[in-house]
């Protein structure tokens, strides 16, 4: 039963074990889901972080290079 949680016809379940076996599912199912959640908020973090954080560097790069003066932009 363990080893086919995403495929829950492939194992027989004795009737008395099928109400534990269904929370078992559920909760395998909840992680997943949980773990997905996860993955979507670190990758939308990481984009809102570098977005702003790669405006900065360039703009520090134009001043280094002197390409333009530092007092062009407001502090």
């Amino acid at each position: 039963m363990a080893e086919h949680l995403d495929s829950p016809m492939k194992t027989t379940v004795y009737r008395e074990l099928q109400p534990f076996a269904d929370k078992i599912r559920t909760q395998h199912e909840n992680i997943l889901e949980a773990a997905s959640v996860r993955q979507d908020f670190t990758a939308n973090i990481s984009h809102e972080l570098k977005t702003p954080l790669t405006a900065i560097s360039g703009y520090s790069e134009l001043i280094e290079t002197g390409m333009v003066s530092g007092d062009r932009f407001p502090t």
